[in-house]
């Protein structure tokens, strides 16, 4: 054997023996603990890189100083000025509240309207009339920000606002936009600011894939925000991509709850540039829109720097204090023995739970991940509905009509975990009743999943969903 090729070989041994250990040592779960080790010794080399880009969940120096950020951020912003809403008489709904205080999440606030844009055309038209009409600044932050179609409309139109005195940042992730250096290259050729949520080597100071900033803000004025699960390209306008269609939502807000928005793309912004952003103080508001509905809002940022996950935490309060009825869209529906068991035992105790998740995947394993669970659930009395007109990327969670949370957070190990994600809980009576329609419109558009049927699917796919359910600690 040659020498050189010997001493390679021990070294990449070497390094997969620490990688195990490491995994070992600091994996909270066994399950992805022994995943993770038989990834690494079953496939030493591929196995050592896939490690690095996905497996580390220790916080790079990086995200440390985020949260070093974040808290010096805080303290020198407080937000004692901003409304509060008073504790909700609905005990659901308070006990999500008092689970949410003590994570230095913002307080609900009253006094907002919202607006729920059940289409792409709806959603981007709201957008870009927001942008025309900005008098200050626009601060958009995107998973996916794509330069071509519906994306070079809304790129062209911030490199105009830029060119007329109004401050346009935009912040993308390294891993969503692919286009991202050249966005980056337009918007400051504009006059405009414009960065890449933690850039991947050798562009970067990291290897890892892991931690993506998975949020969709766009703030104007600190007056209008819009939040959810929609990011800039063609399919989410809800155009035909092949034979599918793209099914998704969002929110337009208006009142105390954007500045919270706001602060959240301020956090991050500053985080990215390495400079802080001053939280702005708005002036005098514009007309309000007709047509928003009435509703407190409470704004819910999750993330890996987080010591406990707000976006989980506040739906496992919500879930576990459900009295009447669960509705849930995820895309990704990959939840955690926790979440499951919450599920399952509500379906048990009489309450209704309905999830609707996707019929045709873009991310198959994913996909044969979820279907492992859906018999277990099923048995339990969960009924599951495959959204079969085309791919769907709704994020929609509903509690007992009362109750409702619209982001960009899915029911996965990713975004309750890895990923930086926000959600907007509603709890006033037509913005739920808004949000319940739409989910009603998903539902109508997809095929119950009957649990005999289920059962009689091949062998081949049995054993396909199980493979793909060990994966899931990755996915």
């Amino acid at each position: 054997m040659n020498p050189a090729f010997a001493v390679g070989l021990g070294v990449i041994w070497l390094l997969q023996i620490l990688a195990c250990l490491t995994v070992l040592l600091r994996k909270q779960s066994a399950h992805a603990a022994l995943v993770w080790v038989l990834v690494l010794l079953l496939l030493p080399g591929p196995g050592l890189l896939f490690f690095v880009a996905f497996g580390r969940r220790r916080l790079p120096p990086r995200l440390i100083a985020k949260v070093r950020h974040d808290r010096r951020f805080g303290a020198s912003h407080p937000d004692h000025c901003l409304q509060v809403a008073p504790e909700s008489h609905l005990p659901m709904v308070a006990g999500v509240d008092r689970t949410l205080r003590g994570l230095d999440c913002p307080p609900p606030r009253p006094d907002n309207r919202v607006w729920s844009l059940d289409t792409g055309e709806a959603a981007f038209a709201a957008i870009m009339q927001a942008i025309g009409q900005a008098r200050h600044h626009v601060h958009v932050e995107e998973y996916i920000f794509k330069d071509e179609g519906l994306g070079e409309r809304i790129l062209a139109l911030l490199e105009a606002r830029a060119r007329q005195g109004v401050s346009v940042r935009v912040l993308v992730d390294a891993i969503g936009t692919t286009a991202a250096w050249r966005i980056l290259k337009r918007i400051r050729a504009a006059g405009g600011q414009a960065e890449i949520f933690l850039p991947v080597f050798p562009f970067g100071r990291t290897l890892t894939i892991n931690w993506r900033n998975h949020r969709k803000i766009i703030v104007v004025d600190d007056h209008i925000a819009f939040v959810g699960g929609m990011n800039v390209g063609d399919e989410y306008f809800g155009r035909r991509i092949g034979p599918h269609f793209w099914s998704d939502a969002h929110l337009r807000l208006e009142g105390p709850a954007v500045a919270d928005l706001a602060r959240l793309f301020a956090q991050d912004w500053s985080f990215a540039r390495g400079v802080e952003l001053p939280l702005s103080v708005p002036d005098r508001a514009p007309p309000e829109a007709p047509g928003g509905l009435p509703t407190t809002v409470q704004i819910v940022p999750g993330g890996p720097d987080q010591q406990v996950n707000a976006v989980r935490a506040a739906l496992l309060a919500a879930l576990s204090g459900a009295e009447r009825e669960i509705r849930i869209a995820s895309p990704y529906l990959v939840p955690d023995s926790s979440i499951r068991d919450l599920l399952a035992t509500a379906a048990r105790r009489g309450l209704r739970v309905q999830l609707v998740t996707q019929g045709v995947s873009e991310v198959r394993a994913t996909w044969l991940g979820s279907r492992f669970y859906w018999e277990a659930l099923m048995a339990a009395g969960v009924e599951i509905y495959a959204y079969n007109q085309g791919i769907l990327h709704t994020k929609l969670f509903l509690v007992d009509g009362c109750w409702a949370a619209v982001g960009s957070a899915n029911l996965d190990a990713r975004s309750l975990g890895l990923n930086f994600e926000v959600l907007a809980l509603l709890d006033g009576p037509q913005a739920v009743d808004a949000i319940g329609r739409r989910f009603d419109q998903d539902v109508h558009q997809s095929e119950r999943v009957d649990l005999a049927r289920f059962r009689q699917r091949p062998w081949a796919q049995r054993l396909s969903e199980a493979l793909a359910r060990l994966l899931s600690p990755l996915l």
